[in-house]
């Protein structure tokens, strides 16, 4: 299935068909886009560790990964980070978290690259810009970004 990012919304949401239909995604890296923004916004299970006390104890995650080792887990950690303040520390961080969610393309050899750039931005609104640029083993580049809207401590 295709999944869409609406920019003036900030939401994604599953693309239909011209006919109304959920849209299957083939062609044009449809399923690739949906693989991309499953990764990046499936909250994976935080270690305890991880956890500060404004976050609370939901370490999240996803019920299905229960069994399975940490290292074949889906999503990011990227949610640990959304209400700290803006700094260069949080964005490498969440460049890094968004670059291990997507290591998984790599190393099922759907992509031979994959590179994530973080940018804070100020206009249309506070928020974090995630581009991804991904590389097919047939040498195509997929490009997409999203601006994660920016809910941390003013700072």
């Amino acid at each position: 299935m295709r999944i869409e990012f609406d920019p003036a919304t900030g939401f994604f949401d599953l693309a239909l068909t011209a006919r109304g239909g959920v849209d299957a995604g083939y062609g044009n890296g449809g399923a690739l886009e949906a693989a991309v923004w499953v990764s990046l916004f499936t909250d994976l299970l935080a270690d305890a560790g991880d956890m500060t006390p404004d976050l609370g104890a939901d370490r999240r995650g996803w019920w299905s990964d229960a069994p399975l080792p940490a290292d074949h887990r889906m999503g990011s950690l990227i949610w640990l980070h959304m209400r700290e303040k803006k700094s260069e520390k949080v964005r490498a961080s969440i460049e890094n978290e968004a670059t291990a969610a997507l290591q998984w393309l790599i190393d099922d050899g759907l992509a031979t690259a994959v590179d994530v750039t973080a940018a804070w931005i100020d206009a249309p609104r506070d928020a974090l810009r995630l581009v991804v640029v991904l590389t097919e083993p047939n040498g195509v580049r997929r490009d997409w970004k999203t601006d994660l809207v920016w809910g941390g401590i003013a700072g």
